[in-house]
This record gives C-alpha cells, sequence and structure tokens, in this order.
C-alpha cells in the first residue's frame, strides 16, 4: 500500500495522490493492552487513506469541528490528519506525515486539503448531528464532553459552519453555547470512559478535542492549584475504578501533577499535540502485552567517542549528560526530533549523550518511539522521561506499587531499561519499587533545586544503582546546583577520580529550555580535554555496577520529614540534622550497611528498634 521506505517523499505523495481510495489489508488486533485506558481503533491507521487537511482552511471554531469528526472515526480507524500548510511544509507534523507515509505505507488522500466544506461533504451520510458552542467560553469544552461521551457522531460546530451543516440535512442536536462543562459531564458521563480526562482552557480547545473523543474522556480547564470542583468530581469519579487513569493537557506543574496523582491519574503534557489519533494507531499491537520489545538499532561499526573500553571505568572521573523534559508529549511530536536544538542536531552523535523519552509512546505515538530508535547512534542512550511510563510524584501518588508496575510493562515494550523519577524528597520509600522491576537497570532521582539535590549522592536500592544529579546544565550560573556550560566543565573536573568509590560518577541533568546539544558538546568536549570520561546514561550504570567496591544501600524512610541537611558519602555514611523533639536539633549518622530504612527518633537516626550505628 504504498512504494516503502526507498522511495523518495516526492514520490509517494505523487502516488497517494493519484491512488486515493487504496486500502491496506486488514491487521486483527488481539490481546490485552498493557493499560486500557489509552483508546485504541479498531482498525490500525493506514487501513484507509489519511485525508490530508491544511490548518489554514480550519482556524478556530472549524478546528475544533476538524477534531470532534476526526475523533470518532478513529474509533473505528484514523481517517484524518492535518498539517500547518501543505505536504511540502518543514513543520513537525509534516515530517511525521511522511514518517508514516515512508516507513509504515500510510496512504494519504489531498482531495480536501483546502476544501473543508468538501470534507463534511464527504462525511454527511456519517454525521448524525451537531452540537453548538461560543468559541470564547467553556461551552467549547462542554461541546467537546458532549461529542466523546455520543455513541453516535456528532460534531462541535460554531455559527457559520452550523448553517452549513443544515444545508447538507444535518440536524442540530443541541445548543450549547451558554453550557457549562459541569452541566454536560452530570448528564452524559455515563458515556464517557472513566479512565482519564483532558484538562485544556478554551484557547486550546482546537488541539486535543480528537484525542479526547477518540478517547471518550470529558474536557475541562485545570483552575488554580486544586483544578476546582468538577475536577474534585471527575477525578473521584476515574478514582472509583482504580488506578493508572490519564491526565492529558496540562495544568500549574506542582499541584496539577499532585492533584491528579492523588486521583491514582498520571500525566502526559499535551497541551499542544495534535493528530494522537493517527499516531496511536500506527501500529496498534505496541500497545499490547507480550508485544516483543523494540529491536534494537545496530551499533556495530560506529565510532566511540569517548573510551576504548566503554564498559570498564578507568582512573578518571566519569560523567553522563541527560537532556531533560522527555515525558512531554506535545514536545516530542512537535519540536524534538525535528528542531536543531534538540535530537534533531546535526552534532547528536558526536559525544554520549542521554536523552529522556517517554515510554507512554509505546500507545500514543509508537511510530515516534521507533524512529528514535531507528536514528540513535552509538552515543545515543534513552532513559524514561519522569517518572515512568507517566509524570507522577511517587510520595503523592495513589498507588505507586501499581505505577511502578505499568512502567515496568511500558519499559519492557520500549526497550528502554533506566528509569527517571521526579520527586519532592529524595528518600521516600515509594523510590525504591521502581528499582524492584524486572525491567529496570537503574533509577535517575530528580529532587531539588535544578535536578541536583542532594549533589549526586548515589546509592543501591534491590542491589541496582540509584543515581541523583550532581549539578545540572540549567542557565548560566557558576556555582550552586544550576550551571551554565563553563561552570558545569570547572564543577565535574574538580571531582575524585577513584572508580571503585560512587564519587568517582556524575550524572549531569540538561535543562531543555535552557541548554541545547550544541551546549553539550561544548562541554564533553572540553571535559574530556581535560581528563573526564564522557560516557552515555547506560554505560554510566554499567561502569557502577562493575568497578564500585562498596555498593551502599540507599537509605528512606519517614527520617526525611524531620531531618534536613543530608549527606550522604562513599562510605555509606548518611549524616543529617534532625528535629530532637524539644525544639531543638542535633546532628546524627547513620552506616547504611547496618540498616536503610530510617526514621527519626528525637533527634537520631533509628533502625527498626534502635539507633543507627556507625559501623556493622
Amino acid at each position: 500500500c504504498g512504494c516503502g521506505c526507498g522511495c523518495s517523499v516526492t514520490l509517494l505523495v505523487a502516488a497517494v495522490l493519484l491512488a486515493g481510495s487504496m486500502v491496506c489489508g486488514s491487521i486483527a488486533v488481539e490481546g490485552e493492552q498493557l493499560n486500557p485506558a489509552y483508546p485504541m481503533s479498531k482498525r490500525p491507521t493506514g487501513e484507509v487513506p489519511l485525508f490530508i487537511v491544511s490548518q489554514t482552511v480550519v482556524q478556530q471554531e472549524d478546528a475544533v469541528t476538524f477534531q470532534t469528526l476526526s475523533g470518532f472515526l478513529s474509533r473505528d480507524v484514523p481517517q484524518m490528519y492535518r498539517v500547518p500548510t501543505n505536504l511540502t511544509g518543514s513543520d513537525s507534523l509534516t515530517f511525521w506525515l511522511h514518517d508514516m507515509m515512508q516507513n509504515y505505507d500510510i496512504p494519504i488522500n489531498a482531495t480536501y486539503m483546502y476544501d473543508f466544506h468538501g470534507l463534511l461533504t464527504h462525511y454527511k451520510d456519517s454525521i448524525k448531528g451537531f452540537v453548538t458552542f461560543n468559541i470564547s467560553s467553556e461551552s467549547v469544552n462542554a461541546a467537546i464532553t458532549y461529542c466523546a461521551a455520543s455513541s453516535n457522531l456528532i460534531v462541535a460546530v460554531g455559527l457559520e459552519t452550523a448553517s452549513f451543516l443544515k444545508t447538507l440535512g444535518i440536524p442540530l442536536v443541541r445548543d450549547l453555547s451558554n453550557a457549562t462543562v459541569a452541566n454536560v459531564y452530570s448528564e452524559v458521563k455515563q458515556g464517557l470512559r472513566p479512565f482519564g480526562a483532558t484538562f485544556q482552557p478554551p484557547s486550546k480547545s482546537g488541539n486535543m478535542a480528537e484525542f479526547s473523543v477518540f478517547a471518550q474522556f470529558p474536557t475541562m480547564e485545570y483552575l488554580g492549584d486544586d483544578g476546582g470542583d468538577l475536577v474534585h468530581t471527575v477525578g473521584s469519579d476515574i478514582k472509583s475504578h482504580g488506578v493508572n487513569s490519564i491526565g492529558m493537557g496540562w495544568g500549574p506543574e506542582i499541584p496539577y501533577v499532585n492533584e491528579l496523582g492523588s486521583y491514582g491519574m498520571y500525566v502526559h503534557a499535551s497541551d499542544w499535540a495534535s493528530d494522537l489519533g493517527s499516531y496511536a494507531n500506527v501500529d496498534v499491537h505496541m500497545g499490547m502485552k507480550n508485544h516483543p520489545k523494540l529491536e534494537r538499532i545496530s551499533l556495530k561499526g560506529l565510532k566511540a567517542v569517548a573510551a576504548t573500553h566503554p564498559n570498564k571505568a578507568s582512573s578518571k572521573h566519569t560523567v553522563a549528560f541527560l537532556m531533560t523534559d522527555g515525558d512531554n508529549i506535545q514536545w516530542m511530536i512537535n519540536a524534538w526530533a525535528t528542531q536543531p536544538q534538540w535530537f534533531g542536531s546535526p552534532q547528536r552523535g558526536q559525544v554520549p549523550m542521554g536523552w529522556t523519552i517517554s515510554p507512554g509512546l509505546v500507545s500514543l505515538a509508537p511510530s515516534i518511539l521507533k524512529y528514535a530508535e531507528r536514528q540513535r547512534t552509538r552515543n545515543d542512550s534513552f532513559v524514561t522521561g519522569p517518572s515512568g511510563v507517566g509524570y507522577i510524584y511517587p510520595e503523592n501518588f495513589l498507588d505507586v506499587e501499581a505505577f511502578a508496575n505499568m512502567t515496568n510493562d511500558y519499559m519492557k515494550a520500549s526497550g528502554i531499561d533506566i528509569v527517571n523519577v521526579l520527586a519532592e524528597q529524595p528518600f521516600s520509600m515509594e523510590h525504591g519499587l521502581f528499582n524492584a522491576q524486572e525491567a529496570v537497570d537503574a533509577t535517575f532521582l530528580y529532587t531539588g533545586s535544578c535536578y541536583a539535590g542532594p549533589a549526586g549522592a548515589m546509592g543501591f536500592v534491590n542491589g541496582k544503582p540509584f543515581l541523583t544529579g550532581r549539578v545540572a546544565m540549567w542557565g548560566t550560573g557558576n556555582e550552586g546546583a544550576c550551571q551554565g556550560v563553563e561552570g558545569v566543565v570547572a564543577t565535574i573536573s574538580a571531582l575524585p577520580t577513584d572508580e571503585t568509590k560512587i564519587s568517582g560518577y556524575s550524572l549531569v541533568p540538561v535543562h531543555a529550555w535552557t541548554h541545547n546539544m550544541s551546549d553539550v558538546v561544548r562541554a564533553a568536549e572540553d571535559l574530556m580535554a581535560r581528563g573526564v570520561d564522557v560516557v552515555t546514561p547506560e554505560t554510566l550504570v554499567q561502569r557502577i555496577n562493575a568497578s564500585v567496591s562498596k555498593k551502599c544501600p540507599w537509605p528512606m524512610g519517614s527520617f526525611q520529614d524531620s531531618c534536613t541537611n543530608c549527606t550522604f558519602d562513599d562510605d555509606c555514611m548518611l549524616q543529617c540534622t534532625c528535629d530532637n523533639g524539644a525544639s531543638g536539633h542535633a546532628n546524627t549518622t547513620c552506616n547504611t550497611q547496618c540498616c536503610s530504612i530510617l526514621s527519626n527518633n528525637s533527634g537520631q537516626l533509628w533502625c527498626d528498634s534502635h539507633q543507627c550505628p556507625t559501623s556493622c
């Protein structure tokens, strides 16, 4: 159904324009989904051609109409896809369309690229009715929610398109131009799937409406820090059906992630995402249990930059860089792979680099995950985005064990073996649940300012490395946790070089919004010139396992609630200042080789029933 990987984009476009009606063979979907919260089409993308429509003809109100129509159609098979301008644009959406065409033989039809009314006419016999909304009020979210709950194809439209649909004989079902989401939700919630919700202000209604209707999720704005009464109502309804539901869209980051986590919902930052129905179903089997994990690209013959024996430590300090924000689904779709600052950089591959990427793409956009695997070089390494399959703070999530188990399934499916966890505290008991998973080789924990707390401390949980950020490439400073290129180079090059001790290794988070691949190349080359080994995160973990002689258990427990200024050294000594219960504080020390699950007892670190000793 297309000419395959060897064809040029020009030939592909010409072919599909001439063969707009070609249909691929049917692929049956069998088995159990990794997470049934994600919607899945009955038939995969490509079984019928995708009608391509330019965003230049579906602005504002019509964008919502397009997306509600596309979302409902995707319940059977994806049939529509938006591009910003045309088929030769240099934007990310057009890039991913060509990727689907070249690598998955997805046929397209450009008949209605600039004729939105023609597209509506094409589907007039399928559209059973429409609802109206006011684009400047929450009624647009009410209309999207109404369409999402409908078992018939109902589209949401503005006044101008409403007049056109009437000429086609399509009836008005409801005027929702003055409706609230709360009223519509209470009326139609039985038609919604209780496994997630989309959080979008009306100003972004043209982005995630397709996915909301496809998934049968309600859409609402997240208001203030706690979301508002409707978020509490919807969250409680979702919570009553179990954990590991999903929150799409976005809100005020920390309170948003915490609030949704209290209902058992993990977050996918996706407020600017679109066309997820097409992406999610390119390979509908990727999100199924027992699916073989992604094939690793053969790296044989590629030049290694950093070390002659990359898995064997030397008498040098060893450092790995890791780009932040890979949990951000809309960034993955829109700019991550195509812009020169990040994975699309022409300098990528010159030095070892780690990239956080969401294993949730297995269900949301497997073709993008596979693209990353195809394009990786010997110097590229993948780590999950925070905090696994989706974004949570483990301390505040409803059931972290269930989340860690699901992260394990998605890491197996994606072939990623290091998990990056973002948390509010470094020593919470919940963190250990990740290293207990079969697919996890190590946990990279981000806490504190710029993800560099507690200053590169490292230990072992369940016999596997547990690392924190040493210093972050974040901003332009030359000291503290957040430093520019020169500050990072100066800090790392001054660190110990003993490969048998945990202080001989460092993880450097690279802030995606203030630094780029070019900055990492500059830092890495300077560090290598100063005798530092720069490796991928995978190699960093391998070296730690092979060379560190004293594998200190990582401290965890309730002590963190009343102890501050904690440090952890090469000899497994945890030192903290703890509240002694008498309006004062005491300095206390514990050797975690003796015990590592700790509490604070009147200013002293205790194990189960005794004070933790400094030697065993």
